[in-house]
């Protein structure tokens, strides 16, 4: 399990280092395929708590999986946040205007569903799941939903965690119920749904 949690802090380091220093989503995007590359046969290239809850869901983690897992993203997040803010010498946060929260909720949970969707169906569905453009499918998938979502659009829990933990860290404020609400609830719930409608669209039975 060593190498498996040491791949998803590297992985999610980086993709979230790209996603706090750039504002354009395709190098985002170009991030995360790169990991999925590098980590995908290692540990399925999950960098996202809304990944490896839905492969919870769908019994591809155990308990202690899934904890191993969010952790490590998690520090990793947290890990290249603080490098970010040490080198650009500002922080990275996650605001929400109080009049849109509905929206921002619906925005991040239904995008969440269908990079999730993606994600399950290039590593199950026997034509894709043995081909070499998986993470050419998830990077550009990720680039595009981020680019035409309420800004800012992160779709990734650890991401948002980092970023309140790490704020914490600098003696700041963790963050509004709000952001909780849009960028770690919404994509978390976006992630379960995302593991039962795979099932059941899947289901040919």
């Amino acid at each position: 399990m060593g190498h498996v949690v040491i791949m998803e802090l590297f992985g999610s380091f980086i993709f979230t280092l790209a996603i706090v220093l750039s504002s354009d989503p395709l190098p985002m995007g170009l991030a995360l395929m790169a990991m999925i590359y590098i980590g995908g046969h290692i540990s399925g290239g999950h960098y996202n708590p809304a990944v490896s809850l839905a492969s919870w869901v769908q019994r591809g983690l155990t308990n202690e999986g899934l904890l191993s897992y969010v952790v490590a993203q998690t520090v990793g997040a947290i890990g290249a946040i603080m490098l970010a803010r040490r080198v650009t010498g500002s922080a990275f946060t996650l605001d929400v205007p109080p009049a849109h929260v509905f929206d921002y909720v619906l925005m991040e949970a239904l995008l969440a569903i269908v990079l999730v969707l993606v994600i399950l169906t290039v590593a199950k569905v026997a034509g894709y799941k043995s081909s070499a453009i998986q993470g050419l499918v998830i990077g550009l998938t990720f680039a595009g939903l981020v680019s035409f979502g309420l800004n800012p659009t992160v779709l990734n829990p650890a991401v948002a965690l980092g970023s309140m933990l790490s704020s914490l860290l600098y003696g700041g404020a963790m963050g509004s119920t709000n952001a909780v609400l849009v960028y770690i609830i919404a994509p978390l719930a976006g992630g379960a749904m995302a593991a039962w409608m795979y099932a059941f669209l899947n289901d040919r039975k």
